[in-house]
């Protein structure tokens, strides 16, 4: 039988918080978006940029002609 005593268990409640909140952290992204030639970016199109992000994604639009 598992004895589990108030430390053991303030113990295990601590690294459950930290693990969800890095996966939460985590789980969030930076799109990038550039039309200009010879900028490195994840989309050149700002409805694909769109319709791929997540909710809690953050789409960073770079100056250029949309």
């Amino acid at each position: 039988m598992l004895l589990i005593n108030t430390n053991n268990m303030k113990t295990i409640i601590a690294l459950s918080v930290a693990v969800l909140c890095c996966y939460s952290l985590s789980a969030q992204k930076i799109w990038t978006v550039s039309s200009a030639a010879g900028f490195l970016a994840d989309f050149t199109s700002l409805r694909i940029a769109i319709n791929t992000a997540s909710t809690g994604d953050i789409i960073m639009v770079h100056s250029t002609n949309f």
